[in-house]
């Protein structure tokens, strides 16, 4: 099986999901572009994962979450959005580089394994059927499902249903994205008692994650936690 793996890198030789460039190892993103990626690691917020932008022993909580308790337990994300890594997330979701998700799967599987022992299931963040007409596929769903495939857990894509179509979200602020999804989301099963592991690519306000924590908590969840591909980093 090695032998024949060696014969087909030398044939197909795989390349870096970064520069293109021809890689000779078994690796997917070069020692360059890796560089090019901003892993978070302490300090950050010990809720929501928001990096810090230095060590302080008194700054466990970021003011976001001190100002609005969340209703997830935590949320993780092994990079902040920018640069490359936003450019691999952007190329799964609007390019259908499928296979872009099993990096992004594997770096999300390695934020925090005790975490993941404690979740029952995996839930992506729905969209509505209109958009997912358009794109033909939901990129938290496939995260998911990646997610699913390292680590055993469940994925039930159809747990939670979002009824309500609403716009892009990207030129709003906190406060109207927060308008913008309230009521857009529903329970389809029953996930009493059950911890959750809310799957999506990007953590931005937290808007979007928080309506569909509330509603999931509302619906019997005995906890939810959030796990992203990135974290939007604001200063």
């Amino acid at each position: 099986m090695n032998f024949a793996k060696i014969i087909l890198n030398n044939l197909i030789p795989s390349r870096c999901l970064g520069c293109n460039n021809i890689l000779y190892e078994d690796q997917q993103i070069c020692p360059s572009c890796w560089k090019q990626i901003d892993f978070i690691s302490e300090p950050f917020c010990q809720i929501c994962h928001m990096p810090f932008a230095f060590d302080s022993v008194m700054e466990q909580i970021c003011q976001y979450c001190a100002d609005e308790q969340p209703p997830f337990t935590k949320a993780y994300a092994p990079f902040v959005y920018g640069g490359l890594g936003a450019g691999l997330i952007l190329r799964l979701k609007h390019t259908d580089h499928m296979h872009i998700s099993k990096i992004l799967a594997q770096w999300m599987a390695n934020c925090d394994k005790e975490m993941l022992k404690q979740c029952d299931v995996l839930i992506p963040v729905p969209i509505h059927w209109t958009r997912l007409l358009s794109r033909r596929f939901n990129q938290a769903a496939v995260l998911s499902h990646a997610i699913t495939k390292l680590t055993g857990i469940p994925t039930e894509s159809r747990a939670l249903k979002r009824i309500k179509s609403t716009p892009p979200q990207g030129h709003m602020n906190k406060a109207d994205r927060k308008n913008n999804v309230k009521g857009a989301f529903k329970i389809m099963k029953d996930i009493t008692g059950k911890t959750v592991l809310l799957i999506d690519d990007v953590f931005t306000t937290g808007a979007t994650i928080n309506e569909c924590a509330k509603v999931l908590i509302k619906g019997g969840a005995k906890e939810v936690y959030v796990l992203t591909a990135a974290k939007v980093k604001f200063n």
